[in-house]
C-alpha cells in the first residue's frame, strides 16, 4: 500500500514521516459577508462560507459537487493501492471516497506546535474496503 501526502505539510505519524506532494488537495469556498456582530462595543465582521469543488486529488482534474444528491462528482474509487492523506475537511467533502486519511490525534510539543499525530481518519465507506 502506497500512503501519499496531499496536505501542504510533512505528516508524521507512529515515526513515518511522510512528504508532501507539489500539488496539494483543496477545496474552493466562497465567502459572502452576511452582516456583523456587536460585541463589548466592537464591530465583527460574520461570512458565510461556501464549499464548492475539489481540486488536487489523482485521477479526476476537478471534483465537482451535484447540488441535488450532494456529493462530489468525478471522485474515483481506490486504484493501484494508492491511498492519500489529505486535510479533515478535504475527508469531509469526499465521504464516498474509501481511500483518503486525514490526520487524527494531534501531537503537539511544550510550545503547542504539531509535530506528529496518533493515527489516520477515515470516512465510514472505508470499511467497505477493508
Amino acid at each position: 500500500m502506497n500512503l501519499i501526502n496531499l496536505t501542504p505539510h510533512v505528516v508524521t505519524v507512529n515515526g513515518l514521516l511522510i512528504q508532501p506532494q507539489p500539488v496539494p488537495a483543496r477545496l474552493s469556498q466562497i465567502d459572502q459577508n452576511c452582516g456583523s456582530l456587536a460585541v463589548d462595543g466592537l464591530d465583527i465582521d460574520v461570512y458565510t462560507c461556501d464549499y464548492l469543488d475539489v481540486t488536487g486529488l489523482p485521477d479526476s482534474d476537478r471534483l465537482v459537487l451535484d447540488s441535488d444528491t450532494n456529493t462530489y462528482i468525478g471522485i474515483p474509487n481506490r486504484t493501484n493501492g494508492n491511498c492519500y492523506i489529505v486535510s479533515p475537511i478535504v475527508l469531509s467533502a469526499c465521504q464516498n471516497r474509501g481511500d483518503l486519511f486525514a490526520p487524527w490525534g494531534l501531537i503537539r510539543d511544550a510550545d503547542g506546535n504539531i509535530i506528529g499525530c496518533k493515527g489516520l481518519m477515515c470516512n465510514r465507506v472505508y470499511k467497505k474496503f477493508h
